[in-house]
């Protein structure tokens, strides 16, 4: 895959600051983050790493209700994920719970997944 095309099709999703997720959940959104190359690669259910097999919907992790600097240290958790992948972000997800992955992680159902944006860590 090229990953100059990859890019600059995520380059026009919103670039968020926590205190601008926070806003959304205060207006009551049930927000997930999840590393990953962006939602044109998020169209298929997550897989276990250990075991190979499929998980029943995609892995995301549940955004608390936290104050600023918790929420910045939840958003930036899988940042390690970057050293094999440079084009790996944090994206912000809502959807619809469906059971949870093999490390405890939600699963949300593929089909109702939505992208509200890209949490940035620049314009914290």
């Amino acid at each position: 895959m090229d990953n100059t095309e990859t890019k600059s099709s995520t380059e026009d999703i919103q670039k968020l600051s926590a205190s601008q997720i926070m806003e959304m959940q205060d207006a009551g959104a049930t927000l997930y983050v999840r590393w990953s190359r962006g939602p044109e690669h998020d169209t298929e259910p997550s897989r276990d790493y250990a075991n190979g097999g499929a998980h029943g919907g995609l892995s995301a992790v549940l955004l608390g209700q936290w104050d600023e600097s918790c929420m910045i240290r939840r958003l930036g958790e899988y940042r390690f994920l970057r050293l094999k992948d440079e084009l790996i972000a944090p994206y912000i997800y809502t959807g619809k719970m469906v059971g949870a992955d093999s490390d405890g992680y939600d699963l949300l159902d593929v089909d109702s997944v939505s992208c509200v944006g890209r949490w940035s860590e620049e314009i914290e």
